[in-house]
């Protein structure tokens, strides 16, 4: 058995990994494999494949799954290829976005017409319901069909067999640190810099990850009471970083230093132990670790102690307990007390610190922790004004727990506590974000807060072409937020633009007056004009910001189709997908909230 997973915040890649391991002890030779690495002479020879696939975005393939996806999806591809093949998958998705699992769905589907034989139907996993669960469900149905399909009778695997059984074999260099070891003296906060270098020169070339300088971050809110969105500028002259204007900046995070200090002092272990990792054994488990690093760099970098603590892990940390209660209470999360523990929200750093008598080898740990994914940010520039500069826009996620706890978003916390001088890991990756090849074609742009980011890099490459006698548009931006005087992001330069006459600039305020306003209310007052240029003259529509945003402007434009342009309900919405399926016209970036 072969389990592919197309992974982008590494949760198929975890799954994939669970059941490979599950996978020997049902008689299976099995191994977890980045869909990445697929061989397409290889592939349809397999007996027995399993595919593990997220959809990124709008329903993107995962950067990793994008060669297999577009490979697979060709037409092509030879009728029967898959002929002798048995396949399995498991989508994962979330509904908040229209095209729901969407790679997943297509994979199935594309295998099947290959010729493929399906061992049981398609699953699908909500991440904004309870993904976990979800797969849990679709497992317990995987394993009899594909043991009933070769004949292995039912299964008979021990709870010990299902059991995390550690494979992972590490060195520690050093002395390990004392129990009263202090959290704060043993970790020197200057070495970062030397952190973030030792990380980018452990990644794989072709992901091409940069070390950069950041040369601005200020702050763009006047009122900090109700959040924090700051201005990046960083650096990019002397790396091989080029950028399309509102392409992507791939980011990777560092957890914050208290919790690496912290985290230490769990483990018993100094800072800047060197660990040595031994990659020439029978692990089967793909580690994001580099072969050599200290045990501060491995916590900081590579170790998501920051995710959500999964029924999963909760069922893993329970065979670390010393005592009976710990053991019965981390299982009742799993349980009959799963339902509020999910609630909870606890990270798997918050439940490492509330089970201090859970004896976890800092080794074992290494090899069932999640590993942090980059994240990414919609550049805030255009690169034609700005070639030497990448501009980014970042909100601080905070968000309150029910108990009172306040979780920050690793990465944008990360991101607002840098200083000019620090260095900052990057990557670029492409958008779907492009203005029209025809610089008069009409363009209509719709960000409410940071959504602003593109359109703040299409006005400035506007502002730029301008000062060369060229004019792009027109463009309309419809901008939302709270309060003009408090969370107006750009505002001198939005509305310089608007009296440059570069971009027309819409505004909704939704907190002054009595009835809310948002930037769909704008545009549906402005319907019949929006409609014109979207029906006549071909405007591109554009959309960035979180998916319920997202939903409510794109039934404003189906609304505006069926009033203005005389359409049933299903034509409107037909007319809306061809825009953005068949002449990629309407290009929505959105992302959960």
């Amino acid at each position: 058995m072969t389990i592919y997973y197309g992974s982008q915040s590494g949760t198929a890649e975890g799954f994939a990994n669970e059941l490979a391991t599950e996978a020997k002890s049902q008689g299976f030779l099995a191994k977890a494999v980045d869909v990445e690495e697929f061989d397409e002479e290889a592939l349809p020879q397999e007996k027995l494949i399993v595919f593990l696939m997220a959809t990124f975005g709008e329903g993107e393939p995962t950067d990793n799954a994008i060669k297999f996806f577009d490979w697979l999806t060709n037409e092509d591809r030879e009728d029967g290829l898959f002929t002798g093949v048995n396949f399995a998958v498991f989508a994962l998705g979330n509904r908040q976005y229209e095209h729901f699992c969407a790679v997943g769905r297509k994979v199935f589907k594309r295998l099947r017409q290959l010729g493929g034989k399906e061992v049981l139907d398609l699953g699908e996993g909500d991440d904004d319901g309870s993904l976990e669960d979800d797969y849990a469900q679709w497992k317990s149905k995987f394993w009899p069909a594909v043991r009933a399909r070769y004949d292995l009778g039912e299964s008979k695997v021990s709870s010990e067999e299902e059991s995390f059984q550690p494979t992972l074999r590490v060195k520690f260099e050093g002395e390990q640190a004392s129990e009263d070891m202090s959290s704060n003296d043993e970790l020197k906060m200057s070495e970062w810099s030397a952190g973030v270098k030792a990380f980018a020169g452990a990644q794989d070339p072709k992901h091409k990850v940069e070390v950069a300088t950041v040369l601005v971050n200020k702050e763009l809110r006047k009122d900090l009471n109700e959040g924090s969105t700051r201005h990046l500028e960083i650096d990019i002259r002397s790396l091989r970083l080029r950028y399309h204007t509102a392409d992507n900046l791939t980011v990777h995070p560092r957890n914050h230093p208290d919790t690496v200090a912290a985290l230490c002092a769990r483990f018993k272990l100094q800072p800047n132990q060197v660990i040595v990792i031994d990659k020439s054994g029978s692990s089967s488990v793909k580690v994001a670790l580099p072969s050599t690093c200290t045990v501060a760099d491995a916590l900081a970098w590579y170790c998501d102690v920051n995710k959500l603590c999964s029924t999963r892990i909760c069922k893993t940390l329970a065979q670390y307990a010393t005592n009976k209660d710990d053991e019965l209470k981390l299982l009742s999360y799993t349980a009959e007390n799963k339902e509020q523990f999910q609630k909870e929200e606890r990270s798997i750093y918050e439940m490492l610190l509330n089970f201090p008598a859970l004896n976890v080898p800092f080794e074992h740990f290494l090899e069932w922790v999640p590993k942090i994914q980059p994240r990414f940010y919609t550049i805030s520039s255009s690169s034609e004004a700005e070639p030497d500069t990448i501009h980014i826009t970042v909100a601080l996620t905070m968000v309150k727990k029910a108990d009172g706890r306040v979780h920050r978003g690793v990465c944008s916390d990360y991101l607002c506590s840098l200083s000019p001088g620090d260095l900052v890991c990057v990557g670029v990756k492409e958008s779907s974000f492009r203005l029209p090849q025809t610089s008069q074609t009409p363009v209509i742009m719709v960000g409410p807060g940071t959504g602003v980011a593109p359109f703040r890099a299409f006005l400035q490459e506007a502002a730029h072409v301008a000062t060369k006698g060229k004019k792009l548009g027109p463009l309309t931006l419809f901008f939302g937020c709270r309060h003009r005087d408090q969370d107006f992001l750009y505002r001198d330069e939005l509305e310089g633009h608007h009296e440059q006459d570069v971009g027309r600039l819409v505004t909704a305020f939704s907190r002054e007056n009595e009835e809310k306003m948002y930037v769909q209310h704008r545009l549906e007052h402005m319907g019949q004009e929006m409609w014109q240029l979207i029906s006549e003259q071909k405007a591109y529509f554009y959309v960035c910001g979180g998916t319920s945003m997202g939903r409510s402007v794109r039934e404003c434009v189906v609304a505006l189709a069926q009033k203005y342009g005389g359409m049933t309900l299903e034509q409107a919405q037909a007319f809306v997908a061809d825009m953005q399926d068949k002449h990629k016209r309407y290009v929505a970036e959105l992302w959960s909230s």
